[in-house]
């Protein structure tokens, strides 16, 4: 049994990686081109609803990291960090505040993830919608869809729980168990002919299991017996959660539109085929990306403790090590994609293929920049400071107008050059040269 977090989700993201490069080309092959776009789509839909929870599971991991170290205070920035008195003892009080204040969070959460899928989510897929050969059906899906994606985000709860008690590989290895059969079950669903909405059932049938799992998960690593007098609602924990969680959020909202603003746009293009070749390049893409940025993650839970320890050094080296390897499988993979891609999908006998040429390869470095830079930016949030709120929304407000402006002139290149240019102008340093500030005292 793998026990080491970075081979787990090594391990993790690779199967996925690979499960998901069958589903994609089965799915070219079963699926018309309007279903496949939909389906394409799901990922971007489910990440404006997932925009109501903005990654605040990242607090609930430090909280929960810190107070297992005995901590008392949640700190919300490096400078806080270094005047942070810490006990041998688990805080088990704070622990159980945290666990029953987080789950009234999260189902606010999950109702206004609601909200959010029913009213922005509707409006930009609409004209995918009207576009599938059973329009009935699609709806059905969407309304499923909706359902997901709140049980979805009361899930997290438990991964960022789970995670902070420092658990992650066998959080890991529940979460692969449960990919493998969604997307299993994904792929039965469109080769028997349900296409879509059989996914989507599919997703909603892991993510149950997963949920009740992972609940178990946590009561045993932290017996319920230490907290259970505990559990109970905290102004207290709530006012530590809200310096770093709206920043969180709207960090998250910021990335949203940089990152998908712009497949929002394309969507809207009555050429399914390009909207289809697109999304299916960013797809593949986002899952290199994903493999890419596994040591970040996996390390992640080690840099918030080496934080609360105020362990510079161990900091420096994770950071330096993460790097290392996400930059390196980022540029192996990058190649396979340019050379390799479209002829692998050729051999298979997919009806959809990657953008070509130039395009790709700028795609891709501007995807490397952004690999580096976020590496960077989730490493550094371990301060529990979020200095990326601003830049962030800003940068995601001009990428949308800019694309908008461009796409009916420029296509494709004027909306990939407005992301990539006004990426370049701050996020793609920013956060490099703020942890440079914090390791410089121990760089030799």
């Amino acid at each position: 049994m793998i026990k080491n977090p970075l081979l787990m989700t090594w391990l993790d993201m690779f199967v996925k990686f690979g499960m998901n490069i069958i589903l994609l080309p089965i799915a070219t092959i079963y699926l018309t081109p309007e279903e496949l776009a939909y389906f394409l789509f799901i990922g971007t839909l489910l990440g404006m609803a997932y925009l109501a929870e903005g990654g605040i599971n990242r607090v609930i991991l430090r909280a929960t990291s810190y107070f297992k170290e005995g901590t008392t205070v949640l700190p919300n920035n490096f400078t806080e960090i270094q005047k942070v008195k810490s006990d041998e003892k688990i805080n088990y009080k704070l622990l159980g505040q945290l666990v029953q204040t987080s789950f009234i969070i999260y189902f606010i959460l999950g109702v206004i993830s609601l909200i959010i899928f029913f009213t922005i989510g509707y409006v930009t897929s609409e004209n995918l919608i009207l576009k599938q050969p059973n329009i009935e059906r699609a709806y059905i899906t969407f309304g499923l869809l909706s359902i997901f994606a709140f049980l979805y985000i009361l899930q997290l709860r438990w991964v960022g729980l789970i995670q902070g008690l420092g658990y992650l590989a066998e959080q890991k290895r529940v979460e692969l168990v449960f990919s493998l059969f969604r997307i299993a079950l994904s792929i039965l669903a469109i080769v028997l002919g349900y296409g879509v909405l059989g996914v989507v059932i599919a997703m909603i049938i892991s993510v149950i299991f997963a949920h009740v799992l992972y609940k178990k998960m946590f009561y045993t690593y932290l017996p319920k017996k230490f907290i259970q007098e505990y559990e109970y609602f905290s102004k207290d924990i709530l006012q530590k959660f809200i310096p770093s969680a709206w920043k969180q959020s709207v960090l998250a909202w910021g990335s949203y539109l940089i990152y998908q603003g712009t497949v929002l746009l394309a969507v809207q293009l009555n050429d399914v085929k390009l909207i289809a070749s697109y999304m299916l390049t960013l797809q593949l893409i986002f899952l290199l990306l994903q493999i890419s940025n596994a040591p970040a993650y996996s390390y992640y839970p080690n840099i918030s403790k080496a934080m609360a320890k105020k362990d510079m050094t161990s900091f420096k080296n994770l950071l330096f090590k993460s790097l290392k390897i996400s930059l390196g499988l980022y540029i192996l993979g990058a190649i396979v994609i340019y050379f390799l891609g479209n002829q692998i999908l050729e051999l298979i006998g997919a009806n959809t293929f990657l953008i070509s040429g130039n395009l790709l390869v700028l795609i891709l470095f501007m995807y490397l920049l952004e690999l580096h830079h976020v590496t960077h930016a989730t490493i550094y949030t371990a301060t529990n400071h979020i200095p990326f709120v601003l830049p962030s929304l800003l940068s995601g407000i001009v990428i949308i107008l800019g694309a908008w402006i461009m796409i009916d002139d420029y296509g494709l290149w004027g909306i990939v050059l407005v992301q990539f240019f006004v990426q370049l102008s701050c996020n793609n340093w920013y956060p490099i040269w703020l942890n440079y500030k914090i390791i410089r005292g121990t760089v030799r």
